[in-house]
């Protein structure tokens, strides 16, 4: 009895699910989903398994249940119960779908097919749920109706693998026919040289119908429409466009594109991007319209392949395999979207351990490209590579490996492309390497072969392309590395020194002060450390000739002349994020991403207002506040910071006032510096500060009306 009596509960249950989502139905147009229930919306893709199970089996169920010694009605009830169930699952998954198409960057014919098919697979299992028990119900005939929802959820299965995985997902195997490329003189630079890029690396989000960011990059129009932040060319200033910068970004930043774990763009693709942004007809050049010397003929003639594509047929390696190998300090992708083979690269030389190396032998089918350049690599860490049989790629510049290492190569038979720049190799083991395994191209500068050797192995082994320490990467045009520029933390009290330098030797760095990019003919060169007793804006890039120039690199530098004695709060930080205390703002350190990084204070529900007192009394001109953003964390820079003094008679009175600019867009982790000016240059030993957090979210935001954030890491008096 009480069994029956949950299964009446849940029956109503669903009943209130299926109004919900027809209201839902109803009024989408009006419905605003807050940030919290957006995460029910991201689960459709989980949650969506368990009904997907129970509605396939569901013709099923009744001929498993005549095979067993169950009488007509308990079976009958036991299918009852199975489509209450059935009823509940679809329910929840179509109601967590309508919220995640809500949420927006979903659109197109194919997400409203797959909707009204989760509609109507729900209003069937309601029919069934109800009309269960009818008499008619118990023909045998009748049973095949269970046939009818199976069938519409392999169609909504189906489109909805389209919008997550892209169009025809499921029959793209067998019915996609292979593109077939022009020759090299024929081609379009967009059409047949940028785009592709774009569909392998980009489309998978960016496409008709999901548009993350409400981006597409199907065509140029779609392009040139741009996203919810606006455009992504900037014709002003193309190499500061949005298309181009997300590619430039560190990895691990929140904005970079395409993000950590998705197939990543080669070193030669972003160039090729960026050569090519900077071209005035983006969309309609010839590759036969270039000059035979302009550096994006040259990179394109390097990266374009008349010939067919390579085929990987390899299984797939486990994910739960790849995820393990994916961390800080190595990455490991598809190189192509659902392509099974895979790019393996070590990240930090100082993080390397031999077992990461050994490690990668669990996908050892599937690396056809493996990036260990300037690791610690030796002879015994190679011994891993003698089963990596489908290894293409293998870049071991800079290591620690020697003749010895190279008997491990002699069998990897597929092996086309070697870099052994840097490295202890000799002529000797060269050319036995080559005798039995004839790589197609071998990098040799600054080895121990030297360049009498080098033509006696190109004469001894003619089909090899031997690339010497004259050219060291053939006809390829590489971009340098950025500048590493010390120190990190922006903040000094009078004086500090910045240091500059390049790991590659002979590099020059230009540098400005006035906020405008550097360049090698007009800006200042760096010679030596940089003393500086105020605030300064570097911009750093570095230029070698035979190389691009590596991208600017910015540092911003703040003085703080005056630190106070005693500091404390008026009004308390929210407790999740109370730093270290008060001290947090004056101990010249500053935050990290993430915002729960201990040098953050955050305040929501009311002002910040801090206080500080002087010993002795101070000159002022102006305060320095630095803190951080991350719009979709409803994290905004500060609508307004006033700064106060206590007069002769022990009243606060306003002295300056800074109204900061808001983002327009959503913005991942950002730092930020905002100066309050003084009305006039003031001495005193009391000082006020008060930061108010944006109090309505601006109409973009999808929780807008609602409080915003604001995290502070440092205050600088000046």
């Amino acid at each position: 009895m009480q069994k029956n009596k949950l299964w009446r509960i849940l029956g109503m249950v669903n009943f209130g699910l299926d109004v919900f989502i027809l209201f839902f139905l109803i009024a989408a147009d009006w419905i605003v989903i807050p940030r919290l229930l957006q995460v029910f919306g991201r689960a459709h893709p989980m949650v969506l398994h368990f009904p997907v199970v129970f509605i396939f089996l569901l013709p099923i169920i009744p001929w498993v249940l005549s095979s067993l010694s169950l009488d007509k009605k308990n079976s009958r009830q036991f299918m009852g119960h199975y489509i209450i169930l059935a009823h509940f699952l679809c329910a929840i998954t179509v109601l967590f779908g309508l919220i995640l198409s809500i949420e927006g960057g979903y659109t197109g014919e194919e997400v409203s097919y797959h909707k009204w098919g989760g509609v109507i697979l729900l209003f069937l299992l309601m029919v069934l749920e109800n009309s269960w028990y009818w008499p008619v119900m118990e023909r045998r005939k009748m049973r095949l109706a269970l046939f009818i929802p199976m069938v519409v959820l392999v169609i909504t299965s189906h489109i909805g693998a389209g919008i997550t995985h892209g169009r025809d997902f499921l029959t793209e195997p067998i019915l996609k026919k292979k593109t077939k490329k022009v020759p090299l003189a024929e081609a379009v630079v967009f059409r047949d040289v940028i785009h592709p890029i774009l569909d392998q690396k980009c489309m998978n989000c960016h496409n008709a119908t999901k548009s993350k960011g409400e981006l597409i990059l199907k065509d140029s129009t779609s392009i040139l429409n741009g996203g919810e932040g606006g455009p992504v060319i900037i014709a002003e200033d193309r190499l500061e466009s949005p298309l181009l910068q997300r590619l430039l970004l560190d990895i691990d930043h929140d904005d970079h594109m395409p993000p950590k774990g998705k197939p990543q763009l080669t070193q030669e693709e972003v160039l090729v991007i960026r050569e090519w942004i900077k071209k005035d007809n983006l969309f309609d050049l010839h590759f036969n319209e270039l000059e035979p010397t302009d550096t994006l003929a040259i990179l394109i003639e390097e990266t374009y392949h008349y010939d067919d594509e390579p085929v990987y047929t390899m299984d797939a390696a486990n994910e739960a395999d790849i995820r393990s190998l994916n961390d800080d300090y190595r990455l490991l992708v598809p190189i192509a979207e659902k392509s099974p083979a895979l790019y393996a690269r070590f990240l930090s030389a100082s993080h390397f351990q031999p077992e990461y190396f050994a490690a990668l032998a669990k996908t050892q089918e599937q690396i056809v490209d493996l990036h260990a350049g300037y690791m610690p690599v030796t002879d015994e860490d190679l011994l891993v590579l003698e089963n990596f049989k489908n290894l293409q790629v293998l870049n071991l510049n800079g290591t620690a490996i020697t003749d010895k290492g190279l008997n491990v190569l002699h069998n990897l038979r597929n092996l086309q492309k070697l870099y052994l720049a840097e490295t202890s190799v000799s002529l000797e083991g060269v050319q036995n390497l080559l005798e039995v395994n004839p790589i197609k191209k071998i990098y040799l500068w600054d080895t121990g072969v030297d360049s009498s050797q080098m033509v006696t192995l190109r004469q001894d082994h003619p089909m090899t392309e031997i690339v010497g320490i004259s050219n060291p990467f053939g006809n390829k045009i590489i971009a340098l590395n950025p500048p590493q520029v010390k120190p990190a933390d922006p903040f000094f009290q009078t004086a500090t020194t910045v240091t500059v330098n390049h790991p590659i030797p002979q590099v020059k760095i230009h540098y400005t002060t006035d906020g405008s990019p550097p360049d090698s003919l007009t800006s200042p060169l760096y010679e030596q450390p940089l003393d500086i007793d105020g605030d300064t804006e570097f911009r750093f890039q570095a230029f070698k000739k035979g190389w691009l120039s590596s991208p600017v690199i910015d540092r911003s530098y703040y003085s703080s002349k005056h630190t106070p004695d005693s500091i404390w709060f008026v009004t308390e930080p929210n407790p999740r994020y109370a730093g270290q205390g008060p001290s947090t703002l004056i101990n010249f350190k500053t935050g990290e991403k993430p915002h729960e990084d201990k040098n953050y204070l955050g305040y929501r529900e009311k002002d910040a207002v801090i206080g500080t007192r002087f010993d002795d009394p101070v000159t002022l001109e102006k305060v320095v506040i630095s803190g951080l953003s991350k719009t979709n964390s409803y994290i905004f820079p500060p609508s307004r910071i006033d700064v106060e003094v206590r007069n002769k008679q022990g009243k606060w009175v306003k002295i300056g006032t800074t109204v900061p600019d808001q983002p327009a867009f959503e913005i991942g982790y950002e730092k930020y510096f905002f100066t309050v000016p003084l009305e006039q240059k003031i001495k005193t030993n009391a000082i006020k500060v008060t930061v108010h957090p944006v109090q309505n979210l601006p109409n973009w935001h999808p929780a807008k009306g609602d409080k915003g954030w604001v995290f502070l890491d440092e205050v600088l008096f000046q």
